[in-house]
């Protein structure tokens, strides 16, 4: 079993893991859940910090004493297996209300004596909270080699799961592919990689992630003939700066984006050149088009989008404004859809970011899709629990995953 550290948005992370082919996911705590299934890249995961797998569990009382059995029965052996000794970087990341930042590192103390009890010296990481932040633990290297070592304890209860992480993200790739871009636009939205890269997740689903998983995930590493198999084309109908084509591409998708702005697609343009400097892929497809008219080329195997949230705006719009603002939002995304239906096949999977907007009470005000039956598709389990707001953010993204009915 493995276990998965969730983002801000916990709910995030449990859709993208079922998405991605996790199976029996079951969440532990508000913020972490245990699964099985495929090792997992968490370079392609947006809203999982970090991944480890499961070493043991245990009890409150008997913890410490599993820590030294673990660095005794296991992590020295693996340690000494060579002549040459390593020095070795430890973290450990608590995930508990009951265990602080000072308990989350005597633990470490625990594990570190017994490793100098053999000659092997230790760098402990200092924590100034219970769990070290990704970029701590990125910039610590640890998980980069046997020798950086973080453990995760989380406890749920009297129970606590110890695991060894696998992975973290790297907050500098991030910022690198939201602020180093050549091309960004404020009024259009600043749409997060870390959520594009989840959209393209849950619009790929378990069958394409899988398919996605066979081949290279590093398009600049990519051999020669890549570009005469068949990759997954995912589709962005509403491409905007080319956030999410950005993130597929990184994904090993061949990419498709149309916007109704002549400007965007240069924007997109200009963005996909910059991230696909040194690659051997075919290049992106790109084409001002209106997506409640237009005839995309085929093949389409998944499409993830923004549609248009409308203007931002900086308080909660009156009744009367928020009538029109609904009316104009439903009556573009039906359209988009219907437009869509006869050019995709059964079982094609859509996710898409629709506008909700916050009201005085701190509620959110959301888009009616009763229509989506009259039209050939199904809202996915319980996509509706997808609603993305930073705090005192006016339009919120509200995401939806479809699929379009058997025919």
């Amino acid at each position: 079993m493995q276990i998965a550290i969730l983002g801000r948005q916990p709910e995030f992370g449990l859709a993208e893991l079922w998405a991605v082919g996790a199976t029996h996911v079951q969440p532990l705590t508000p913020d972490t859940a245990e699964f099985d299934g495929p090792d997992l890249n968490i370079n392609r995961l947006g809203s999982i910090k970090k991944l480890g797998t499961i070493l043991f569990t245990t009890n409150r009382a008997k913890l410490q004493a599993d820590l030294k059995k673990y660095a005794a029965k296991t992590l020295i052996p693996e340690l000494t297996n060579t002549p040459e000794r390593h020095k070795i970087t430890l973290g450990v990341s608590a995930y508990s209300a009951s265990i602080t930042a000072k308990d989350a590192f005597n633990l470490g103390v625990i594990v570190k004596k017994s490793l100098k009890a053999k000659e092997i010296s230790v760098r402990l990481v200092p924590n100034t909270t219970p769990d070290l932040s990704t970029a701590q633990s990125f910039h610590n290297g640890l998980s980069s080699n046997p020798y950086k070592i973080e453990l995760l304890v989380i406890t749920q209860g009297d129970r606590l799961t110890v695991a060894q992480m696998t992975g973290v993200q790297n907050p500098d790739a991030y910022a690198a592919r939201d602020q180093a871009r050549p091309k960004r636009d404020a009024f259009v939205g600043m749409l997060p990689p870390k959520l594009a890269q989840t959209m393209v997740n849950l619009a790929l689903g378990p069958k394409n992630s899988t398919a996605q998983s066979q081949k290279s995930t590093n398009q600049n590493a990519t051999n020669q003939n890549a570009t005469s198999q068949h990759l997954v084309r995912l589709l962005d109908p509403f491409c905007g700066t080319g956030v999410i084509l950005q993130e597929a591409y990184l994904s090993g998708c061949q990419i498709y984006g149309t916007d109704l702005s002549p400007k965007m697609v240069g924007y997109t343009r200009a963005n996909l050149e910059w991230l696909m400097q040194k690659s051997v892929v075919a290049p992106a497809l790109l084409e001002v088009a209106d997506a409640q008219t237009h005839h995309w080329q085929p093949p389409i195997d998944a499409i993830a989008s923004e549609i248009y949230l409308g203007s931002p705006l900086s308080a909660p719009p009156s009744f009367a404004k928020l009538q029109v603002l609904r009316k104009n939002a439903e009556e573009l995304l039906q359209n988009f859809l219907t437009n869509l239906a006869p050019q995709i096949t059964s079982d094609t999977r859509l996710c898409l970011a629709i506008p909700a907007w916050r009201q005085e009470n701190g509620g959110f005000s959301r888009l009616n899709l009763d229509f989506l039956g009259h039209i050939e598709y199904n809202v996915e389990g319980k996509s509706r629990d997808l609603l993305y707001a930073r705090e005192q953010q006016i339009v919120a993204r509200d995401l939806i995953i479809l699929v379009k009915n058997k025919e």
